[in-house]
């Protein structure tokens, strides 16, 4: 597909980006959020691009189609991807790879194999999912997928048939009937990948064990499946690597620890999954933008000891949410890996492209898949986002600040918080099945570990603190059933009423016999900001500032109930400080996604939204799909200040490139963006 950005289509998103950055500003005034930026050589810690290890794709029938290994290709050159991750290596729609007991048939997988070694993509392989002999069930399907042409097989036709399948494609989520001959079947494997690609080549991969446990329940058949993968990947060799339990919601990554230490398992990374949709963050106007970042943080922080892939995340789930196609996903992207990439091995981005088939192959062009790109390769505001940041990322971060939008204070100050009087021998007033989130006193690593709510209660009733912002005012405990958060308890200020979810492996409480009253409603933290430099010398000719305003998903939405504002436009001034002698060019160089431009789906829509676009209607989309660049001035209060201002509507995403001058000749616009 041809990549080449239109004169016409630069042209215009040079005009709209230089006329007004924001111009889908709401009829609200412009709220302002103050973020500094410390550039000096002190402000300067390393940041590793881990969002780039691994992006997640389907199922390995996929990873045969041309159209598949094309989009991938692309992605390693525009994204850096690294890696790849994806279901159902073990489908029979795979060769099968076995076809009668004790028989293997490695064709499929070599020659996806072959073609990721050929380009220096290094998988992370989902030991997933369970052939039917294993299973002691008959599977009816296709070899290489259902949309294949070949011909329908059975295998293990006299068993009765497999009835665990998974989507579309019907893979068997289900445990062996002989876990020996699983075992047998991943050391096959890994032997196999080893004297094809030799041992140094497969260190470099790593094996996670199924998905989601997915047929396996924890910890009874997922440990027995653990265990069996485990001791047959060291038995191939003791450096290889391999992780679970690879579930969905952040659940067990603690319990895994705990079981594979006292079965004596080997495990050499702890993986996971989340998703900003997932129950554990709330929906309306309790959407809270943090919430994701700070469930991954607390997960991670529950097994900090030991390596940790999220191995996969998105805007939302599941397929059909919105947010995956429209602008919105690039100030996700943008917060996301700006606030967890340096504390993981891994994050996977599900998925690189919507050749994709879990429920289907798509039949229209735009379908709210998880991809980065369409079925015909358009790419996607998600995959311009990730491709801003492996063009522009630096390779250490500097040390930033952010000051939002604050809420007004509650009526009468902190006298009307009536908590002020409580005693330590008060009684904590109860509330079960109840998570308090947000307003934590304490940073994720000084949590308490207590034995139960009661004794959570007490720690809140004897946290005074040095003043009113510091003393417990309510707190939240999670039972031996909460995964990431097991036995700890979290000591939270007021602003947590606000955040109350149902989680019935929580308890919560407050201090006193009533509750407090919450406070107002106010402006969420919607900015979030990352600031990378190349090298440690205060270089602010690679300064780049990636700014993000991901909007709650229910707002405006004619069914949510009570309805959900659009929220106003925000007025962002950076603040940066540099070293004497450093000053950057006055023009600030300007990359930008969302509010009019980098949209090809309302481009899509507006042609009539055709399922299979003609070739100059693909033409238009790919137009369509351009980074908007302009520019913008800074100001100098000093020799070492500068300061940029840029206005934001909801769900765009800025970069500031300091060292950037913009020529309106569109020749000489080329990557990076």
């Amino acid at each position: 597909r041809n990549f080449l950005r239109f004169s016409a289509m630069l042209l215009w998103c040079l005009g709209v980006v230089a006329a007004g950055v924001g111009a889908a500003a709401g009829s609200q005034a412009a709220l302002p959020v103050a973020v500094t930026v410390d550039a000096t050589s002190v402000g300067l810690t390393p940041f590793e691009h881990t969002w780039k290890r691994s992006w997640g794709s389907g199922h390995a029938a996929l990873t045969l189609r041309d159209d598949w290994r094309s989009h991938l290709k692309m992605a390693v050159k525009d994204l850096g991807l690294q890696g790849v991750r994806y279901h159902g290596l073990f489908d029979d729609d795979q060769g099968p790879v076995v076809p009668s007991p004790g028989v293997y048939n490695f064709t499929l997988l070599d020659s996806t194999w072959d073609y990721l070694v050929s380009i220096g993509v290094k998988p992370i392989v989902e030991l997933s999912f369970m052939p039917a002999w294993l299973a002691g069930c008959s599977w009816t399907g296709k070899v290489g997928g259902p949309t294949s042409s070949s011909p329908t097989i059975v295998v293990n036709p006299s068993a009765p048939p497999c009835r665990a399948h998974t989507f579309h494609y019907n893979g068997v989520s289900a445990p062996p009937q002989d876990y020996n001959e699983w075992y047998a079947l991943v050391k096959a494997t890994l032997d196999h990948a080893i004297e094809r690609y030799t041992l140094a080549e497969v260190q470099t991969w790593e094996f996670e064990v199924w998905n989601e446990l997915w047929g396996t329940p924890f910890p009874d058949v997922y440990m027995k499946l653990y265990n069996a993968s485990a001791f047959a990947v060291k038995a191939a060799h003791a450096d290889i690597k391999v992780g679970g339990p690879a579930t969905a919601n952040l659940d067990d990554v603690t319990n895994f620890v705990s079981a594979c230490k006292n079965m004596s398992i080997p495990f050499d990374f702890v993986s996971t999954h989340h998703y900003p949709t997932d129950p554990t963050c709330p929906r309306g106007n309790e959407w809270d933008p943090e919430c994701f970042t700070n469930n991954v943080l607390a997960s991670r922080d529950s097994v900090a000891d030991y390596p940790y892939y999220l191995t996969e995340y998105n805007v939302g789930c599941c397929l059909g949410w919105s947010q995956h196609d429209t602008p919105a996903a690039a100030p996700f992207i943008f917060r996301e890996v700006g606030d967890l990439s340096q504390h993981m091995q891994v994050m996977s981005y599900w998925t690189f492209t919507d050749v994709f088939e879990e429920g289907g192959f798509p039949d229209t062009e735009f379908k709210d898949i998880y991809g980065c790109m369409t079925k015909d390769g358009v790419p996607k505001p998600a995959w311009r986002a990730f491709q801003l940041l492996h063009e522009h990322g630096g390779d250490h971060q500097a040390k930033t600040t952010i000051k939002q939008p604050s809420a007004p204070a509650a009526a009468g100050g902190a006298a009307a918080v009536q908590v002020g009087g409580a005693q330590p021998t008060e009684t904590c007033g109860l509330v079960p099945d109840t998570d308090f989130r947000g307003g934590d006193i304490l940073p994720d690593s000084q949590h308490l570990v207590l034995p139960d709510a009661a004794a959570c209660c007490a720690a809140c009733q004897n946290h005074t603190g040095t003043s009113p912002e510091t003393r417990c005012q309510m707190w939240s405990w999670g039972s031996p059933k909460s995964g990431c958060c097991a036995s700890r308890c979290y000591l939270k200020q007021l602003t947590a009423s606000g955040h109350a979810t149902h989680d019935d492996t929580f308890t919560s409480g407050y201090v006193g016999p009533v509750p407090p009253p919450p406070p107002p409603p106010g402006p969420k933290p919607l900015i979030s900001v990352l600031a990378t430099v190349n090298g440690t010398a205060s270089d602010m000719g690679s300064l780049r500032v990636f700014l993000g305003f991901w909007g709650n998903p229910d707002a405006g939405s004619p069914s949510a109930s009570p309805p959900v504002p659009v929220a106003a436009n925000r007025s962002v001034t950076v603040t940066v400080s540099f070293e004497e002698g450093h000053q950057p060019k006055s023009t600030v160089g300007l990359r930008q996604i969302g509010g009019g431009v980098c949209d090809p789906q309302t481009a899509w829509i507006a042609m009539g939204s055709p399922a299979n676009p003609s070739p100059s209607q693909l033409d238009t989309l790919m137009a369509a799909s351009a980074v908007g660049i302009g520019s913008t001035s800074a100001t100098f209060p000093s020799t070492t200040t500068a300061v940029v201002t840029v206005e934001m509507a909801e769900n765009t995403a800025y970069v500031l490139v300091f060292d950037a001058m913009v020529h309106l000749d569109p020749s000489t616009v080329h990557h990076p963006l």
